[in-house]
């Protein structure tokens, strides 16, 4: 079993009042040993032994796999979408699969074991690395370019990936210390003066 606790109701796979300690998800493959992604402040992603990903919390940009208020989702009174029940994340109708790291917050990435990068949800700093930054709904995974070999992501404004070899790539919103050392705010793409 998977189990967690927040203060988001929805994370911890329920419609209504605050856990108060851990709480089994339920919903998950019940064949499955689920390693919880990192979890961000309103989401949690799990990476099952069959290697897939599942996605439940809030999904006010597509983080969860699907569109907003789709899928099951509720809306809370202050419209935002949310959905307490996991969900597997699927590039159109294939499993995004052999994944070996997961991690969510408005935006969500995956590792697959070939060293890929695939992320999905807001792209507002354009942690998507599409033409430009939005603040749309990206539902469905995109891999990222110009970053390979990759082992483990981080997110928050920013995603940072460790590669095999041990260097470490980062791109997204910048201030002026996650890319390195004489790079203002702003997007930079992967390996703009986030590679050491």
């Amino acid at each position: 079993n998977a189990w967690t606790f927040d203060e988001l109701a929805a994370k911890v796979g329920k419609v209504s009042s605050e856990s108060e300690g851990p709480t089994p998800i339920a919903g998950l493959p019940a064949m499955a040993s689920i390693r919880l992604a990192t979890p961000a402040t309103f989401s949690a992603c799990a990476v099952d032994e069959a290697k897939k990903v599942w996605c439940w919390g809030r999904n006010d940009h597509g983080e969860l796999g699907h569109a907003p208020a789709t899928n099951g989702d509720l809306v809370s009174p202050s419209n935002r979408s949310y959905n307490p029940v996991p969900s597997k994340v699927t590039i159109g109708s294939t499993d995004l699969d052999e994944v070996v790291d997961a991690i969510v917050g408005p935006t969500a990435c995956a590792v697959r074991a070939d060293g890929s990068v695939w992320c999905w949800g807001d792209n507002n700093a354009n942690i998507l690395t599409l033409a430009a930054a939005d603040n749309g709904v990206h539902a469905t995974p995109v891999k990222i370019k110009s970053v390979a070999n990759i082992s483990r992501i981080g997110i928050g404004s920013s995603a940072c990936a460790l590669g095999t070899t041990g260097v470490v790539s980062c791109w997204g919103a910048s201030f002026g210390t996650i890319q390195g050392p004489g790079y203002d705010a702003g997007c930079y793409s992967p390996g703009t003066g986030g590679t050491t």
